[in-house]
């Protein structure tokens, strides 16, 4: 499979594994309005989201994913084959989401260094925007068959390297040592998924755009390069910027 370029001013990023790979293709439906079978297999994708988090895979059953859809459970096979084909819409629509969100954001990037930040804010919203998929894709992967999951795995290597490329383009082709650049990449992208993750710790406690902002000046300082000044500053005045939350923006108390 073809890499992609090297980022620059003048070459967009592209991730070809979602949107074009046919490791995630479904036989064909039942149901000859294309536009139908569209909205029913979104209705299916998101109440398997919502079942296969709750329940689990294994002790989902296609009555129950039918039954939040608002389907008869004979009618789902009208869309889709098995469970198993309600699991790889579930990553595949958090592969796709991930993408829309990321190249989406790098667009409106010029710099390197704005590429990256671009980058990291993008890929923290689509953890939160897609965390229940995440949670599931995390926990059943291993049930999906070996091909659509290499599908999975070729996407994420494209989604590093777009990463690796920022990187060389900030740093130069010889700051990163054999195998730390690649370290590095991985870190940048994955490391946020676990903190979100663990949201069951911290809700209540700090907002989204706290967590947003306090995960790209940790990832920007363990960079060690000069950027963290600039993320401040621009999402100061990022006019989506949520308030903290209450707890946190509560005054100190004052000494007796």
């Amino acid at each position: 499979m073809k890499r992609p370029a090297p980022l620059s001013s003048k070459v967009e990023p592209k991730l070809a594994g979602s949107a074009a790979n046919a490791d995630f293709a479904l036989a064909e439906s039942s149901v000859r309005n294309p536009a139908r079978v569209r909205e029913r297999r979104a209705a299916l994708v998101q109440a398997a989201v919502n079942v296969f988090a709750e329940k689990g895979f294994h002790a989902s059953k296609v009555a129950d994913v039918a039954q939040v859809a608002g389907l008869s459970q004979g009618s789902v096979y009208n869309y889709v084959s098995s469970k198993e084909d309600l699991l790889y819409m579930v990553t595949e629509d958090h592969l796709r989401g991930y993408e829309r969100i990321v190249l989406a954001a790098l667009a409106q990037a010029s710099t390197p260094e704005d590429k990256l930040q671009a980058l990291l804010r993008a890929t923290i919203e689509a953890i939160f925007t897609y965390r229940k998929h995440y949670l599931v894709m995390v926990r059943e992967l291993h049930l999906v068959v070996r091909e659509r999951r290499r599908g999975f795995m070729r996407l994420a290597a494209e989604q590093r390297k777009i990463c690796e490329d920022i990187l060389v383009e900030i740093t130069g082709p010889d700051h990163f040592a054999p195998g730390q650049l690649r370290l590095t990449a991985n870190i940048l992208l994955f490391m946020p998924s676990l903190i979100v993750s663990r949201g069951w710790d911290l809700r209540g406690q700090v907002s989204e755009a706290e967590i947003t902002e306090t995960l790209l000046s940790f990832l920007l300082q363990g960079l060690g390069l000069d950027l963290v000044a600039r993320a401040r500053s621009a999402a100061a005045t990022r006019p989506d910027r949520l308030e903290p939350t209450t707890r946190s923006a509560r005054a100190p108390r004052a000494s007796s």
